[in-house]
């Protein structure tokens, strides 16, 4: 799976300014069609139709903020017909118009080309405390997760894990010397700040066995833990929302999050 999901990736990156059809990379690729879509939707899970779009959109917010380039030419080099229909499918993703995007200047982290190594076949993970030393093996992580956390921002996350790590509230998962999942706890609003894992190993229930670590070693009330997520039918969410769903938490109150709609969910011991 590793060879077959960095050339899909490879192969979209190297057409992004062209039409791509599932059907000539799989004749270029030598795979069915099948074979191709079931791969990837199981190693990313999203298919390959949506990774294309959310890699051609990434491109054109970088293009908005690092060049003078107008909309309607971003548009036709991300291949849209008009400034319209890429407007419309630019805010489903960003919540923002082309242009407020710009005027924001904030970076945006969303599907830019992955990590090659986040796909080799790795042991199962173990839970553990993160260390410091880490810093920049969790900024990687982050890097190729940020479709989790519309929010992220580099420069507070390496101010607020370096704090969490010292009080031994940031717990990760790793397998090989990769991190595969993080979790990391604000003790002052008794509040996770993130929850997740890589998508390719969901069936390890890492975000459950990380949340476990974290009720076991703490005393506060577990009816008044939260966190937030995507809202519901969030274009962008690819089952995060779900999966905190899952272990536990339920939503309370839509926010704002950096200018981004999100939900605050509260755990409910189950």
């Amino acid at each position: 799976m590793s060879k077959l999901i960095t050339t899909i990736e490879q192969y979209v990156d190297e057409h992004l300014d062209q039409p791509i059809s599932l059907e000539s990379m799989a004749q270029q690729l030598h795979y069915s069609k099948h074979h191709l879509q079931h791969e990837f939707s199981a190693a990313a899970n999203w298919s390959i139709y949506d990774y294309i779009k959310k890699r051609r959109l990434h491109e054109a917010a970088q293009c908005l903020l690092k060049s003078n380039r107008s909309i309607i030419a971003i548009a036709l080099i991300s291949g849209y017909q008009n400034q319209q229909s890429f407007t419309k499918v630019f805010k489903e993703i960003y919540k923002v118009s082309p242009s407020q995007f710009r005027r924001q200047k904030r970076t945006f982290g969303l599907v830019g080309a992955s990590n090659r190594l986040l796909y080799q076949f790795p042991s199962k993970s173990i839970i553990r405390l993160a260390r410091m030393e880490e810093l920049s093996k969790l900024a990687d992580y982050m890097e190729h997760i940020q479709w989790a956390f519309p929010y992220y921002e580099e420069r507070s996350f390496y101010y607020t894990v370096n704090q969490r790590i010292k009080k031994g509230h940031v717990w990760v998962a790793v397998s090989r010397e990769l991190i595969t999942g993080l979790l990391i706890y604000d003790q002052a609003n008794n509040r996770i700040d993130g929850l997740s894992s890589l998508p390719f190993l969901w069936d390890e229930d890492i975000e459950e066995r990380l949340l476990k670590q974290l009720l076991a070693l703490t005393i506060f009330d577990h009816k008044k833990l939260s966190t937030t997520t995507f809202r519901a039918k969030d274009k962008l969410d690819i089952g995060e929302r779900q999966r905190l769903l899952n272990v536990g938490f339920t939503p309370h109150k839509e926010l704002i999050e950096v200018g981004y709609p999100t939900e605050l969910m509260v755990y409910k011991s189950r």
